[in-house]
């Protein structure tokens, strides 16, 4: 019956604020049970974070994909590293560049990754002379007035 459920994903912003150590101690903290137990039921948690280290480290663990982002936070740059992801790197990451760890896919060593901002989206009718990219803030207002 479960394997026939939809997929449930609750999202945790500022998730050290659910899944710190102190706070998984809990019985009644739902997010870390989710974190351990959601698979089976198939719940997930995305739980994002600007300290990934301020996370419980079992649960850190045993989080299933990680997208990691510039940091400089020592810990987290520490942590990174021993998965794979170049030390040297992560402070000095462009905006929208990270990299992509899972254990789901045969690749081994995390991935780098570029995410699309949504001003580098080609707007449908481009060719047609709509600009894709305002060049101004006023045009950026404007485009955003007409949707």
């Amino acid at each position: 019956e479960i394997k026939r459920r939809k997929t449930i994903i609750i999202v945790s912003e500022e998730a050290p604020l659910y899944l710190s150590p102190d706070k998984v101690k809990s019985p009644r903290n739902a997010f870390a049970r989710i974190a351990r137990e959601g698979r089976k039921f198939n719940i997930g948690l995305i739980a994002i974070t600007q300290l990934a280290t301020m996370i419980e480290r079992q649960l850190l663990a045993n989080m299933n994909t990680l997208i990691i982002l510039r940091t400089k936070y020592r810990a987290d740059i520490e942590y990174f590293s021993s998965i794979g992801v170049p030390a040297s790197e992560i402070p000095i990451l462009n905006d929208r560049e990270g990299y992509l760890y899972t254990p789901d896919i045969k690749v081994r060593e995390p991935i780098p990754v570029y995410f699309t901002g949504w001003f580098e989206i080609e707007i449908e009718g481009e060719s047609e002379g709509i600009q894709s990219m305002p060049n101004s803030f006023e045009e950026f207002a404007k485009m955003v007035k007409e949707v």
